[in-house]
């Protein structure tokens, strides 16, 4: 058991490494110009060329979810002919559906889950 002066000078040690302390100083100048960063959920186009380049054979993760697994769903709403316009029904809107749920909230979304 640790002695109670202990405990209370390691709680006054960390509540003083923990507080933040206003600058002493000016801040360092930035002499680039500020980059807006699109932070938004990736666009179906963009997704479609991430599913392009993913490489095969990697762990599938918590989600059990493999790359081949989102790559077969996509390439499986492609008609076989190249003429022909995709049938981009529900393979990719579960994909993407997927891919945005997984990104901003962290979780599979409710029509995966069991």
């Amino acid at each position: 058991m640790v002695p109670r002066e202990e405990l209370e000078l390691t709680r006054a040690e960390y509540k003083n490494l923990y507080t933040a302390e206003e600058p002493r100083e000016a801040p360092f100048p930035v002499h680039i110009e500020q980059y807006n960063i699109n932070d938004g959920p990736p666009t179906v186009s963009e997704v479609v060329e991430s599913l392009t380049v993913l490489r095969n054979h990697g762990a599938a993760g918590a989600t059990s979810i493999s790359a081949e697994n989102l790559k077969d769903w996509h390439f499986g709403a492609r008609p076989e002919d190249p003429e022909e316009e995709p049938d981009r029904n529900q393979n990719l809107t579960t994909i993407y559906q997927i891919i945005t749920s997984l990104i901003h909230k962290r979780k599979l979304p409710s029509l995966l889950q069991s």
